[in-house]
């Protein structure tokens, strides 16, 4: 089977896709193409997703660090515009 993958301006992309995969948020159209048969094909579109980074307060920064196993500690992520966390 031969694979090729287009982002959402139809361009082209590697086949395999690279591992990680950077890209905005656009569908990628996949086509699956039988060598023996071009007739033969198969076309999906896989939808990928980029969630904005969440506005996150980083003062008030601790250090955690232990070696006991029964050591907990809630932290609070510092996230200031809702986003879940």
């Amino acid at each position: 089977m031969t694979v090729r993958y287009f982002d959402g301006n139809n361009n082209p992309l590697s086949s395999p896709l690279p591992n990680p995969f950077v890209t905005i948020t656009q569908k990628i159209r996949v086509e699956v193409i039988n060598p023996l048969n071009n007739s033969c094909t198969a076309v999906v579109l896989i939808p990928f997703v980029v969630n904005p980074v969440p506005n996150i307060n980083l003062e008030g920064d601790e250090l955690v660090c232990s070696i006991l196993p029964t050591f907990t500690k809630i932290i609070d992520p510092g996230i200031q515009d809702g986003s879940p966390t």
